[in-house]
């Protein structure tokens, strides 16, 4: 007589990591076959075991941040909110001021995401997000401060129906002795494509009465005094092109540069860059400069490209940088499966257990759900 068991085990791994949603169904079942004393072929399904994934309330608040203002002036500060769990979820969202005298506070949407609120952009007191989804926010109000150096700070509070909360601590210091500048940057597109150029515009107001103080730098191995508007750029992404600037002059840091200011204005043949920058000679008040760069996506890349920029000046810390809103770029995901079979023999014995591991890898990048599997006797 003889036997033939085949018992089947499914070993799910991931490239990518990604929570399974809230409700997925999850089964399993043994299937056995084998042959009677009379020759007859029989299967004999085993029940199937379901069990279903919970909501899991997860979210991510980014950043806490300081920024100068001038005396009875607009303040706003950038955030982003992510949620890393599961399930769809509504998030409450509330502001909690300090000493300082903010007045007008209100959560803003920003739409665009320009870093800067924007006419007609919605005050919101909640925010629903699909799982791995993330929106950009704002913080605005008008600080009515007039003394040189007051401190004030403001809460924004992030918290989900489960109980799971974040928060984050917005500074700001008024200054009438040094020059003040807001920074921002943004994107043309929403969403970033692997193999495809990423086009990001920097903007630089200097929002005083007073120029910006230009900083040592050397530039194509001679010493100058620049004010320095820097994007190192996002992993997993590499240099492409510059759109030539209206005002000051393009440059480039290289990979292995130990000094982080020392910048060359063409680019050497087979050298690698790994920040961009505009150099200004004058940053004069109430004035503005922008910059255009473009940055090409690893045909790998996975999740989100993350950014930010800093103008740099030669003022005492922590005056000397000025960071821009962290700039968040989904990329667009497909799922890549492949299944493997193997029993582990090189030869099969007559009345042994035959074992076969099915393993189902998701070469990523996107995520996916209800897979089922059919395997045929």
């Amino acid at each position: 007589m003889k036997h033939l068991l085949l018992i089947l085990f499914l070993l799910v791994t991931s490239a990518f990591v990604c929570p399974p949603r809230a409700g997925t169904l999850i089964g399993n079942g043994v299937l056995v076959t084998y042959t009677d004393a009379s020759g007859v072929r029989i299967e004999v399904i085993s029940q199937n075991i379901t069990v279903v994934v919970l909501p899991l309330e997860a979210l991510l608040l980014q950043q806490t941040q300081t920024v100068f203002r001038p005396p009875n002036s607009f303040v706003h500060f950038t955030h982003t909110l992510t949620n890393t769990g599961n399930a769809r979820t509504t998030y409450d969202l509330s502001l909690t001021a300090g000493t300082v005298n903010l007045i007008g506070l209100q959560i803003l949407l920003d739409v665009t995401p320009m870093g800067v609120p924007t006419a007609g952009e919605q005050v919101v007191r909640s925010v629903t997000l699909e799982c791995g989804e993330s929106v950009s926010l704002l913080v605005a109000g008008i600080i009515t401060e007039t003394s040189d150096g007051v401190t004030g700070s403001v809460d924004l509070v992030a918290s989900g129906p489960q109980g799971a909360s974040a928060t984050n601590r917005d500074t700001v210091q008024i200054s009438t002795t040094l020059p003040v500048m807001v920074v921002r940057k943004s994107a043309t597109t929403s969403t970033a494509v692997q193999g495809n150029d990423l086009t990001y515009i920097l903007r630089a107001d200097n929002i005083s009465l007073l120029s910006a103080v230009g900083m040592a730098v050397t530039v194509d191995l001679v010493n100058q005094t620049l004010v320095i508007f820097r994007d190192t750029l996002p992993a997993q992404t590499t240099f492409s092109a510059v759109v030539p600037p209206e005002r000051g002059t393009a440059l480039y840091h290289l990979l292995g540069t130990t000094d982080p200011h020392a910048y060359v204005t063409t680019i050497p043949s087979g050298a690698t860059v790994d920040a961009v920058a505009l150099g200004l000679e004058i940053f004069g008040p109430l004035e503005f400069v922008e910059f255009t760069f473009n940055a090409r996506v690893a045909s790998t890349a996975n999740g989100s490209i993350t950014n930010t920029c800093v103008l740099y000046q030669d003022l005492p810390p922590p005056n000397d940088q000025t960071n821009c809103n962290l700039l968040i770029i989904p990329l667009f995901q497909t799922a890549d499966l492949t299944i493997t079979k193997d029993d582990g023999l090189t030869e099969a014995i007559q009345r042994t257990d035959v074992t076969y591991t099915t393993t189902v890898t998701n070469n990523g990048p996107g995520c996916w759900g209800n897979i089922q599997i059919c395997m045929e006797g």
